[in-house]
């Protein structure tokens, strides 16, 4: 990884232990940070510009590029769920709503495309639901209200 001048050597250890696939609070333990607060300091670290930074440069060091995270990305919005049958064959249940959600938040996130307010987005039935939490500031029931009445209609 390159050498990053706005990184101490702490968060150099950290962003470095991340890139090479552990979790947050465990590269933040490693690169010497308290057990206590580890978790929240690799958020910290992390969420910081120079730490984006020096994410993406070993990213791309390792091979993983905007072009190759889209690719997998577009695979995980079509993934679907199987289960074995009684003879052990698999069986396609339908499209996995979960992991299509946690692909579109994350491609999201990378993309930097999530507005500036709160929203929840989930993929229901093949569909995508989003729901924003600026609606809900005046009456919290309206806008389940409004969502039932759009997914309910024929």
């Amino acid at each position: 990884m390159e050498q990053t001048i706005d990184l101490n050597p702490r968060q150099q250890r950290l962003v470095a232990g991340i890139a090479s696939g552990k979790s947050g609070t465990k590269a933040a333990i490693d690169a010497g940070y308290s057990p206590v607060s580890a978790r929240q300091t690799a958020s910290r670290v992390l969420n910081s510009p120079e730490a984006r930074s020096a994410m993406q440069q070993a990213l791309t060091a390792a091979g993983v590029t905007p072009e190759r995270l889209a690719e997998k990305f577009a695979d995980l919005l079509d993934v679907s769920q199987f289960a074995l049958n009684r003879e052990g064959v698999p069986v396609e249940l339908g499209p996995d709503g979960h992991t299509q959600s946690r692909a579109l938040e994350l491609a999201a996130k990378i993309y930097d495309v999530f507005p500036s307010t709160k929203v929840d987005a989930q993929v229901v039935s093949g569909a995508v639901v989003i729901r924003g939490t600026e609606s809900l500031t005046c009456d919290p029931f309206e806008s389940e209200r409004e969502l039932y009445e759009l997914t309910a209609a024929p």
